[in-house]
């Protein structure tokens, strides 16, 4: 719910507000017409649960949607009416009339005690903050310095600042709204939850998987028992420290030493790390992304994990989708080298062939493929929209694309945002890690740049297509190469081209129609130009489906397939519909059918897409290579049935 109130208008703010203040009033008029010390106990009850549930829920979600909100409410406010009967003659105790008011100097903290009611706190509530605002952010920084692009100084600064307002802000509101006796409730559980978290940071995460968009799961048991864990942990804290002074105090010197532990080793790790950036201010930029030759254009839209059953399942639901597709040529049967883009994308560029004794096969491709330098060599404006961590050194430095005088500003509420929820996905139990997943997408939206070109939010290319509209150079032949966002989850685009950052609303089928509606509009403006005509297009993927086998189990076989899409026209194609082509092609064609749209020897590179024989038997290979394993599949048959596929090895490191 929090998200939702970003995306409102003005006028319904207004219309909340009307609501919020007349019920407001007439609460007031029926609490005076009969008040009476149960109604005024319970509206306090009410809001001190309905706060603290909120709170929790917060915490351990990551949002609060409507469902929860209205269900939290109806729960607390039945809660609170049942305690206060329960413990009637009590609650009465606890006030005194006075001149139809009630005195609740035994019920709050009284402003005098502010200062050291404030200070009780700051211990038990700074080492949840410390651990979320500052300890995990900088060492996540520190320890992937090259997935974030912004200055360290400024992230240290943020952060730091960001924690010290979020301590103060917290304190403050129990201070104001919680009973003298909440109030040591509330500390008590920033108490439990610190050295929880501290524990499963520590000891119970173990492993934890790479986020690239597939769910980590637990076993039930491990849920079960980290979440009971917990529930000891936190409830022991609130009970013990409550009733035993001993046991605050100790809990009070246990945060000390949690935040005191974490600062120094983040110390440690600052003079013993080099954080200095080696591309500091290098990017591709968007230089030349509207830019069409007078002649022959080349065009490569890699959208991202395309898997082409994905893009079936997108035209059966709407055939519509295909109108645009109608002098293009799909290759059903196709499929990529790898299953994941840090070796997809150097494949596409080179088109060399994996080697199984060589780990490193980016590097290794680009040091056995001159593909793209032949192409500059004979005076081809070339321009390669991807991330640099993708391409060469010495590839991306001769891009016209290419700056090393970027600046990057940082997002300051993102940054604190994004750096908190990967801080809760470290600390968090297991049952709720999900709701705090994150990825490295999540990581460079931290920081902005407007020239910077982006393969994790296909609507800025949108909307620079349509604000600025293609224009003609006076070079004869151009290649393009536009890495693009594509079905790759998380999903923040939907089919009706809009930014969905709560991910709310998108899934992997509207996002794919999405960034093919992008395409679509680049090709209208082609046409507007006359350069759609002679033009070579090519719509593909770096690679499908990837979470095709599951390790846990003792098959021999993947439980899916991944066929990676390819949609190609060549200069002059047109077709009443989109063609069916069954041919067993690989990425491996993609370069020699750059090469022969450009006019150039390509044979020394493998066979085009249109030169494999639709009944020809071909045995394809398809690696997976990601953290400690290497699985190779072979594919013998139609890539769309699964029993083409079989597993030829598997190896850990």
């Amino acid at each position: 719910m929090p998200e939702s109130f970003w995306d409102l208008e003005e006028r319904t703010y207004l219309h909340y507000g009307i609501v919020f203040i007349t019920v407001s009033f007439i609460v007031l008029l029926l609490m005076k017409q009969f008040f009476s010390a149960f109604w005024y106990h319970l509206v306090h009850t009410f809001d001190f649960i309905f706060v603290m549930a909120g709170v929790v829920d917060l915490l351990l979600s990551g949002r609060i949607d409507n469902r929860n909100y209205c269900v939290l409410y109806v729960v607390c406010l039945l809660a609170g009416a049942i305690g206060l009967l329960c413990n009637r003659n009590d609650t009465y105790r606890k006030y005194v009339r006075r001149e139809n008011c009630f005195h609740r100097q035994f019920a709050y903290i009284d402003w005098s005690a502010y200062r050291r009611s404030f200070l009780e706190a700051f211990p038990f509530v700074s080492a949840w903050v410390v651990m979320t605002g500052i300890y995990f952010p900088n060492e996540l920084y520190i320890h992937n310095v090259e997935e974030f692009a912004g200055n360290y100084i400024a992230f240290f600064l943020i952060m730091l600042a960001g924690s010290a307002a979020r301590i103060v802000l917290l304190i403050a509101v129990f201070l104001l709204f919680l009973p003298e006796k909440l109030y040591k409730v509330s500390y008590l559980f920033f108490a439990g939850i610190s050295c929880a978290g501290y524990l499963q940071s520590m000891f119970f995460n173990g492993t934890l998987r790479v986020m690239d968009g597939t769910e980590q799961a637990w076993s039930g048991q491990k849920l079960l028992v980290n979440t009971c864990i917990w529930g000891v942990v936190v409830l022991s804290a609130i009970i013990g420290g409550y009733r035993r002074n001993a046991v605050r105090k100790a809990l009070q010197l246990m945060c000390v030493y949690i935040s005191l532990i974490q600062v120094a080793t983040l110390g440690f790790l600052l003079i013993t790390s080099d954080i200095e950036h080696q591309n500091g201010n290098a990017a591709i930029t968007n230089k030349g992304a509207l830019e069409l030759a007078q002649e022959n254009n080349v065009l490569v839209f890699v959208l991202d994990n395309f898997d082409s059953s994905w893009f079936e399942e997108i035209y059966e639901e709407d055939a519509g989708i295909l109108e645009p597709l109608s002098d293009f040529t799909y290759y059903r049967n196709g499929t990529s080298q790898f299953v994941h883009t840090d070796n997809g994308i150097p494949c596409m560029l080179t088109g060399v062939e994996w080697n199984p004794d060589n780990l490193n096969y980016a590097g290794y491709a680009y040091e056995n493929s001159d593909a793209i330098e032949q192409i500059m060599e004979q005076g081809t404006d070339v321009k390669i929209f991807t991330d640099l961590e993708l391409m060469s050194k010495e590839l991306y430095q001769n891009l016209e694309n290419y700056s090393d005088t970027i600046e990057r500003r940082y997002k300051i509420a993102e940054t604190y945002k994004t750096m908190y929820r990967t801080a809760m996905y470290k600390i968090a139990p297991f049952g709720v890690k999900p709701s705090y997943e994150y990825y490295t997408s999540d990581i460079e939206n931290i920081t902005y740049n407007d020239d910077i070109w982006s393969i994790d939010n296909d609507l800025v290319f949108y909307e620079n297509i349509m604000e600025n509209g293609l224009s003609i150079t006076d070079d004869k032949s151009a290649f393009r190469f536009f890495h693009m966002r594509g079905p790759h989850a998380p999903f923040y685009l939907t089919e009706d081209l809009k930014y969905e950052s709560s991910g709310r609303t998108s899934n992997r089928y509207s996002q794919g129609k999405g960034s093919l509606k992008i395409v679509y509009a680049y090709m209208e403006q082609m046409k507007t130009l006359g350069k759609y005509e002679n033009a070579t297009i090519i719509i593909t993927a770096d690679h499908g489906r990837a979470d095709i086998f599951d390790l846990n189990t003792d098959q021999e076989k993947p439980d899916k397939t991944s066929r990676t899409l390819f949609l190609i026209k060549k200069p002059g194609e047109h077709h009443e519909n989109m063609k069916i082509n069954e041919a067993p092609v690989s990425q491996s064609e993609l370069v020699p059918t750059i090469l022969k749209a450009l006019g150039m020897e390509y044979a020394s590179y493998g066979q085009t897409f249109e030169e494999i024989p639709v009944y020809g038997q071909r045995a394809r290979r398809c690696i997976d290579i990601f953290g400690d394993r290497k699985i190779e599949y072979v594919i013998e048959g139609h890539a769309a049935e699964l029993d083409s596929w079989s597993i030829d090895s598997i190896v850990f490191y």
